[in-house]
């Protein structure tokens, strides 16, 4: 993962290079008067533009205190609250668990303000390293088949993978 963290400088245009399915772009940040938002810029390097859209930011990962598996269900217990509704369904990317099987894209059912369960098939084992959840808006979604854009709100930066 690539970090680059978002620099605010007035009357300057903020941009960086990245890579991208291994192919090399521009990102820029432009301020749209009508939106009254910060836009998202994505240029191949001939100037085409690929993606152009509003600035959303990701909220942090939330470390997992508690991890189940049971009935084919996973049921995590976070730290703190997640801020999801009840009963909602969320798309959530869990990593930093061993067994590596708990790891990856879900689908989370969300039970209360702390817990979410996800379809898990197999027993994984028991929990001996207890990792993450983060519910994460990536910005390049659609564009890329294995790179993503994300950007968190509390620090300024953008996460590129890979």
């Amino acid at each position: 993962m690539t970090t680059v963290t978002y620099v605010q400088t007035p009357g300057v245009a903020f941009q960086f290079d990245l890579t991208l399915d291994q192919l090399s772009y521009t990102a820029s940040l432009t301020w749209n008067v009508f939106g009254r938002r910060l836009y998202f810029n994505l240029l191949a390097l001939d100037g085409t533009l690929v993606v152009s859209r509003s600035l959303i930011g990701s909220p942090d990962a939330i470390a997992i205190q508690s991890l189940v598996w049971a009935n084919g269900r996973a049921t995590a217990v976070l730290v703190a609250q997640h801020g999801f509704p009840k009963l909602a369904t969320v798309p959530l990317t869990v990593f930093g668990c061993t067994p590596i099987a708990f790891n990856g894209q879900v689908q989370a059912l969300v039970q209360d303000p702390f817990t979410l369960s996800w379809p898990l098939s197999a027993n994984p084992g028991g929990v001996s390293q207890l990792g993450k959840m983060s519910s994460d808006i990536d910005l390049v979604d659609g564009y890329f088949q294995t790179s993503s854009v994300v950007y968190r709100t509390s620090s300024g930066t953008f996460e590129i993978n890979p």
